[in-house]
């Protein structure tokens, strides 16, 4: 029906007795107003629209009931006599609420309503069905308010993340370039201890390693010799 029509049938009667049955100048959300007060549901709207974005009238077929239900409640004056049968049933033309509500943000401030409303009367609600409108965590609220005053984060996540990609690659490397040190200290060491096994007696030995040229046992050596140098490099 249009929504300019005024003819007494097509009005909800059940909704609007009284002086509401006669057409004149009146808030058509009088009732509404007087019965429920959607600012008290701004926590919650405010809640979920940080975490899910639902299009104006674009929601999963599962919050039609819900959603029709509450534009049937919010706009019952446009109620036609035969759906009172059909709670939930009905869609509401979106060019009435349009004409109604004309500022975007009051459609979309009572349509957020709406969706929380279909959501919460919904028993045993799965998530899934509305996992295709969950934000990321750039798009919430939180993350807006943290990049304000951290300009430089993102820059330093991309920094942060480099850096553990790369982690094995410079773990592997640092441990071929430590193994390769100690190769070459632990050849040069025993080189060293041999030279004054082979002329001992003619040079004088130095006291770090007067144990070792006593070492006969060159299995035993290099293991002593590996010891040490071991130790050395972790200090």
């Amino acid at each position: 029906m249009s929504f300019y029509d005024c003819q007494g049938n097509r009005h909800n009667k059940y909704a609007f007795e009284g002086p509401f049955l006669e057409c004149g100048r009146f808030d058509v959300f009088s009732i509404w107003k007087t019965n429920v007060n959607e600012k008290k549901a701004k926590p919650f709207t405010e809640k979920f629209n940080d975490h899910y974005d639902v299009p104006l009238h674009n929601a999963p077929l599962e919050f039609k009931e819900g959603i029709n239900t509450f534009y049937q409640g919010k706009y019952g004056v446009f109620t036609c006599h035969d759906t009172l049968a059909q709670i939930g049933k009905v869609r509401f033309y979106e060019d009435l609420i349009a004409y109604w509500q004309k500022s975007k943000a009051d459609q979309q401030s009572t349509w957020s309503v709406a969706v929380v409303y279909a959501l919460a009367d919904i028993q045993n609600f799965n998530w899934d069905v509305i996992s295709g409108y969950k934000k990321t965590y750039r798009e919430s609220k939180a993350y807006t308010k943290y990049i304000q005053s951290h300009p430089a984060h993102t820059a330093e996540l991309e920094e942060l993340l480099s850096r553990i990609e790369g982690y094995s690659f410079y773990k592997n490397k640092d441990s071929k370039t430590f193994s390769s040190q100690k190769a070459t200290k632990i050849e040069n060491m025993v080189k060293k201890i041999k030279f004054y096994q082979k002329d001992q007696g003619k040079y004088s030995i130095p006291a770090d390693l007067v144990s070792f040229v006593e070492i006969k046992d060159e299995a035993t050596l290099k293991d002593k010799v590996r010891e040490r140098i071991i130790n050395e490099m972790a200090e």
